[in-house]
């Protein structure tokens, strides 16, 4: 990992709060977005924050990644690092799919495990 890259991540890690994978499905299980109310909108910036983290930090194929989540009035921020490109586009997808999420602003940084 480049200098600069672990300082920007331990910086967003500390002010936003990071998501470290916790498998806790079968391989290749699907997670499902935050259960809320139906058509309850998570308007808060720290419920839609808690809700992309959950459905991250739930995903299996998301093992490995340190994913960063902030939210702000729909937009939401991923930021960290994964080990593919398949990871990267999984926490857009999840993300995109959590009721509340207007705009997916996904900065991760992929760096596959050595």
């Amino acid at each position: 990992m480049k200098p600069r890259s672990a300082i920007t991540i331990l910086l967003i890690c500390t002010t936003a709060g990071c998501t470290p994978s916790a498998p806790t499905r079968a391989a290749g299980a699907q997670a499902e977005p935050p259960k809320s109310a139906p058509g309850r909108v998570l308007t808060h910036d720290g419920q839609l924050r808690h809700a992309v983290k959950d459905v991250l930090r739930a995903d299996p194929a998301l093992d490995g990644a340190l994913i960063a989540v902030s939210a702000r009035d729909g937009e939401v921020t991923l930021a960290g690092v994964v080990v593919s490109s398949e990871q990267r586009f999984r926490a857009q997808q999840l993300t995109a799919a959590t009721r509340g999420v207007r705009e997916v602003d996904n900065v991760l940084e992929v760096e596959p495990v050595r």
